[in-house]
């Protein structure tokens, strides 16, 4: 099954994988930013601390893309966190 996903400017293909989209947008989005958000996901940063501006942004991404986020700072930084993992990792096994 393919679905349509809207990127700013462009439309993009992407195959359901067991009933979840695989996120290629978020390369798309954050493509300058890859090598800072696998520092973080490693736990090499804390990318709330080295670049906030980027953390917030991460955080709208995946509150646009219904990922709960609740609970104290810590655990939200935990949810992102491992979303951002599995996204990269997703991510690396589509290339």
């Amino acid at each position: 099954m393919w679905v349509y996903i809207s990127s700013q400017e462009t439309w993009q293909h992407q195959q359901i994988h067991s009933g979840m989209v695989c996120k290629m947008s978020l390369v798309s989005k954050f493509k300058k930013d890859l090598n800072l958000l696998r520092a973080a996901a490693n736990d090499e940063i804390y990318l709330d601390h080295k670049n906030p501006k980027l953390y917030k942004k991460l955080i709208r991404y995946y509150s646009k893309e219904s990922v709960t986020l609740s609970g104290d700072y810590f655990e939200v930084y935990d949810i992102i966190k491992e979303n951002l993992k599995r996204d990269l990792k997703l991510t690396e096994l589509n290339q």
